[in-house]
């Protein structure tokens, strides 16, 4: 599948401010449309209002749509490197 559509989260500024380097595990579901949907947080970052930003984004991607039925499945660790 191609993403068609990528959205960045809105991270919290004190992310920014401190330099932090996190990653958030998410796992989710591309229907045959290209929607997303069954997000899921797999490892935190640590920092719930992070975690909640990361799947607002990734709630908004898109990917190119399909013939048929099939609902793929998958897990991606999503890397925030502001250092």
């Amino acid at each position: 599948r191609t993403l068609v559509f990528e959205s960045k989260p809105t991270l919290p500024r004190w992310v920014s401010e401190q330099g932090l380097s996190l990653t958030v595990h998410v796992t989710f579901s591309v229907m045959p449309d290209g929607l997303i949907s069954k997000v899921g947080i797999e490892r935190s970052s640590g920092y719930a209002e992070v975690d909640k930003a990361v799947l607002d984004a990734l709630r908004l991607c898109r990917f190119s749509p399909i013939q048929g039925t099939e609902i793929m499945t998958g897990s991606i660790p999503y890397v925030i490197s502001l250092k």
